[in-house]
């Protein structure tokens, strides 16, 4: 496992991508994608890129977290809500609870530290907490995500800095496990979760 090497996805879609770029380092590797990518074809870009560097130590995602797909179904006990959660934004299909399984099985063993979610809201309500969850068990991965609103700067250059994590954040452990890490500020004039909830332990 190459524990000096990154990659880094980056969702620079025209109309609802991150703006900005990665900045270029040493040991770095960075993906951009768009919403025309299917989903399963970013895990599959990602583990062909690890491979080839003998694996990484953390893998990051820079993305507007889902506002539009519901991750987890009303039936398995998704809410319907204006910030869903999750990671129902990523590429053209989303992490879904119909395709969190694959995903999660085209990167386990790859990164030797972490899967971070660099996204507003990607733990929060029950749709994200259950989706990171699923994403952490499957990859065999430690995820981290906040439930609350994320934010960036971007220099002269337009190179991103994702500073420090804002609001709830979360470790999604390979068991299957939530356990709340710390609290950080909250971003200033982004729409946050409101409430808190721990995800319970349901079939995978």
């Amino acid at each position: 496992m190459n524990a000096s090497h990154e990659i880094w996805v980056h969702d620079v879609d025209h109309a609802h991508g991150i703006g900005g770029i990665i900045p270029p380092a040493v040991g770095r590797t960075v993906i951009r994608i768009d919403r025309t990518w299917p989903t399963l074809s970013i895990a599959s870009e990602i583990r062909s890129k690890a491979l080839a560097t003998g694996g990484a130590s953390v893998l990051w995602f820079v993305f507007h977290a889902s506002t539009s797909n519901v991750c987890v179904t009303e039936a398995e006990g998704g809410w319907e809500d204006y910030l869903f959660g999750g990671l129902g934004e990523l590429g053209r299909d989303g992490v879904l609870s119909s395709n969190v399984a694959a995903f999660g099985l085209a990167l386990r063993g790859l990164f030797s530290d972490s899967i971070r979610l660099l996204a507003c809201g990607a733990a929060a309500r029950w749709n994200g907490m259950e989706i990171c969850r699923r994403l952490a068990f499957h990859s065999q991965t430690v995820v981290i995500a906040s439930q609350d609103s994320q934010e960036y700067t971007t220099n002269a250059r337009s190179e991103i800095d994702v500073g420090a994590w804002e609001g709830r954040v979360f470790k999604f452990f390979p068991s299957g496990e939530a356990v709340e890490w710390f609290v950080g500020p909250t971003a200033s004039g982004l729409m946050a979760p409101t409430r808190s909830v721990m995800p319970r332990v349901t079939g995978r």
